[in-house]
């Protein structure tokens, strides 16, 4: 059950890079359900705002029709993260306990979700360090989403399992990494054609395919 850190500036793919990774799992869940006759086990929970249509007619053509995806993409926003309050404080409550098991979580702009300041938060981080500790127990599977790894928590950052950094390397030369071209995971999922299907099923991107065939992102793989 691994956590998963993707770390990129804005404008690196780091968000198309999380999308190409839901497409795959989805597309897992729902062959095993086509091949079983019944649900996978595990479903999906982001804030990440993904095109469900989009997503229903990029699994009908792709496993075929009758599988009903949003059974396995549940969306929550800024409010699922806090408690209810009738004040303008925003009070973070522990929200993975509301998520079921085996569930795969992916959280964009992790860092805001970590508050160092405010009221409850040292409790809050301590609940949080803990959950991430144990999270095998739950059988959750985590993707955290943040420009910076300073962003993140030391106590979070020290058990990732694994830190992806997304780069957008338009106009620029490979030697300047100083990393073998082997060492990259060159993602054509976000660019030619695996990245104009992250961009229909990414919400916030219909529109600009023809804007992103002129960037191009790469993976650098953890060690």
């Amino acid at each position: 059950m691994p956590i998963s850190i993707v770390v990129g500036k804005p404008g690196s793919g780091k968000s198309y890079y999380a999308v190409s990774k839901i497409a795959e799992m989805v597309v897992d869940w729902c062959e095993y359900e086509k091949r079983n006759g019944k649900k996978h086990d595990r479903v999906l929970y982001t804030n990440l705002y993904l095109n469900l249509d989009n997503f229903q007619s990029y699994i009908d053509k792709k496993v075929g029709e009758g599988i009903d995806v949003q059974y396995y993409l549940h969306h929550v926003d800024d409010d699922f993260f806090y408690e209810k309050s009738s004040d303008s404080a925003r009070v973070p409550r522990r929200w993975w306990e509301e998520i079921p098991n085996g569930a795969y979580i992916v959280v964009d702009e992790v860092h805001q979700y970590m508050p160092t300041q405010g009221t409850g938060a040292k409790d809050y981080m301590q609940s949080f360090t803990e959950y991430i500790a144990t999270h095998r127990h739950r059988e959750h599977d985590i993707m955290m989403i943040t420009q910076h790894t300073d962003t993140i928590h030391k106590n979070i950052l020290c058990m990732a399992t694994d830190i992806y950094h997304v780069v957008n390397v338009k106009n620029k030369v490979f030697p300047f990494l100083n990393i073998p071209f082997s060492d990259f995971d060159v993602i054509k999922r976000a660019f030619g054609c695996e990245r104009q299907i992250a961009n229909i099923l990414y919400g916030n991107y219909i529109g600009r395919a023809v804007k992103i065939q002129s960037q191009f992102s790469i993976v650098l793989k953890p060690e």
